[in-house]
């Protein structure tokens, strides 16, 4: 598995050492939903070069729209791996209050769950 790694002292790096001796073992469980740390791992590498390929580097911003739900993580991950800054933004905002955390965060990358899809068109 190749995967972006800025240097070998990061959360990636851990997370690619542990999907190494621990596989298919559950990293994650929610709702009836589990992750393991093999899948987690290589999710996490699709999404950091995907936003390497969007042009994000280390030190750039990515909002991350997104439930609680194990969805999150590789997203999470993902960001992480390439030496970026996570931006939470809260699922509850709508409106003014969801274009004023866009506004204010400057991330150059957004992550949206599907859910939250049309919540966002209604207020670009």
């Amino acid at each position: 598995m190749v995967c972006p790694h800025r240097t070998e002292r990061n959360l990636g790096s851990l997370l690619r050492r542990k999907a190494e001796l621990h596989g298919d073992r559950v990293f994650a469980h929610y709702c009836d939903e589990t992750k393991s740390y093999a899948g987690l791992y290589m999710e996490s590498c699709r999404i950091a070069r995907g936003l390497h390929e969007l042009g994000v580097r280390k030190g750039d911003k990515v909002a991350i729209l997104m439930s609680n739900a194990l969805e999150y993580l590789p997203a999470w991950f993902g960001i992480v791996m390439l030496g970026a800054v996570e931006v939470p933004l809260n699922f509850n905002y709508k409106g003014r209050s969801l274009v004023h955390a866009l506004q204010q965060c400057d991330a150059e990358v957004l992550i949206v769950e599907t859910a939250y899809a049309d919540m966002l068109a209604s207020v670009q």
